[in-house]
């Protein structure tokens, strides 16, 4: 009876979160009207070029930076996450392991505010003053700071599933001789490949999500950025920034086609990652 109320319950939690989000697109569809019924300005949000002034409403700058934020973030996050994985569970001493697995889950209990504070005190100024990247609020700064932010979200689901898979493994590698690093490298990790995938989709959708270390550290320029020293805007940024600034004009509508844009690509990712784990 509690297994079935259990699985009733579970059932209905994700039939209420899945109508939330349906009716969340509906809401943002419906109070972005504005922009619909003008097709001039309809037809320019694929365009590159935010000028609400001159009627531009082009999103493919956010959506860019968006894109090269979360490639730049996972870029870092992703190998530091596996590296911290291989020293918890097979490289490093017992003690070690077990601090860095805390220090893990400390940071991932930190808010994204506090990494973004101690960017702007810490990283740019040394980026502007010591490497020399521009004005130090740069597409880097934002990559650098997102991507150590992700390192838990990396890091801690694939050693609570690693961890026991490679226990159950580790009778017949010690009898072939294979040592523990052998073992995690050559046989447990390539057997959870989905896995790893999986969980590189729901980083990609929490970079994608993630807003005050974009609106602190990226410059927030609403144009394509040419090296990794230059500002940029994504499309989170851009939402908070917009409300800030307005409530009325079609340049506020647009703000919901930006949260369409980027609730698809949230949803999509873990959609996907879904997918793999099943």
């Amino acid at each position: 009876m509690r297994t079935r109320l259990s699985g009733a319950l579970l059932l209905a939690a994700a039939q209420v979160s899945t109508l939330w989000v349906v009716l969340t697109l509906l809401l943002f569809a419906w109070l972005g009207r504005p922009l619909w019924q003008d097709p001039a300005a309809l037809a320019s949000l694929a365009g590159f070029s935010w000028n609400p002034a001159a009627g531009q409403y082009g999103l493919g700058a956010m959506f860019a930076g968006t894109l090269l934020l979360s490639s730049g973030a996972l870029a870092l996050a992703f190998p530091l996450g596996l590296l911290c994985v291989l020293f918890v569970l097979a490289l490093g001493p017992r003690v070690l392991a077990q601090l860095l697995r805390q220090v893990l889950t400390l940071m991932a209990g930190v808010p994204t505010v506090v990494y973004a504070f101690v960017a702007v005190w810490l990283l740019v100024p040394w980026l502007r003053d010591s490497a020399g990247v521009g004005m130090g609020f740069s597409w880097l700064a934002a990559s650098l700071t997102l991507g150590l932010m992700l390192v838990p979200t990396v890091a801690l689901p694939l050693i609570g599933v690693l961890a026991p898979a490679d226990a159950s493994l580790a009778p017949v590698c010690d009898a072939l001789g294979i040592s523990r690093a052998q073992r995690l490298l050559w046989v447990t990790l390539p057997a959870h490949r989905p896995l790893m995938l999986s969980v590189l989709l729901v980083a990609a959708g929490r970079a994608a999500g993630d807003t005050l270390i974009a609106l602190m550290l990226s410059g927030n320029a609403p144009w394509l950025p040419h090296s990794p020293a230059d500002p940029l805007r994504v499309l989170s940024a851009h939402i908070a920034l917009s409300l800030a600034t307005d409530t009325e004009s079609t340049a506020y509508a647009a703000v919901y086609a930006s949260s369409l844009l980027l609730l698809a690509w949230v949803s999509l990712s873990h959609l996907l990652s879904r997918r793999l784990v099943r």
